[in-house]
């Protein structure tokens, strides 16, 4: 775990932002990365794995919403079973919905991959002249 001092005592840091942070730091993600698979804020995320925010200068607890939560533990592989252990079994559905979006935008990301592969064969056949030309033709 880190050794990053937080301003709250670590008995009042949720649970949840404990797991996170552990799981954050077991994972090769970064924060942006986080944000672009979850759709959260890098502050959100921030706020999930410390377990604080600052309201109006004072440091609060903050337990991550179970929206957050779920977008967190589904991007981060975090069990069901890990959830049970801090007592967060409300966002276990939520996890379940979170991972099927997920496993969609993973999917997306293949195939765009798969085109791009498949132009570059096909445009790999042709020569440039022949392009020059094809262009040309299909133009207005």
């Amino acid at each position: 775990m880190s050794t990053k001092k937080t301003p709250l005592p670590d008995d009042q840091v949720p649970g949840e932002s404990k797991l996170l942070r552990r799981c954050y730091e077991e994972s090769r993600h970064t924060v942006p990365e986080l944000a672009e698979l979850t759709g959260l804020s890098t502050a959100t995320i921030h706020i999930a794995m410390q377990g604080f925010r600052y309201r109006q200068g004072e440091v609060r607890r903050a337990v991550p919403h179970p929206d957050t939560l779920a977008r967190l533990a589904s991007a981060l592989r975090i069990s069901p079973g890990q959830l049970r252990e801090v007592n967060r079994t409300d966002v276990l559905d939520m996890l379940t919905e979170a991972s099927e979006d997920q496993l969609t935008v993973a999917e997306h990301k293949a195939r765009a991959v798969g085109y791009d592969a498949l132009e570059r064969q096909v445009l790999a056949v042709f020569s440039t002249d022949e392009l020059r030309e094809e262009i040309a033709r299909r133009e207005p």
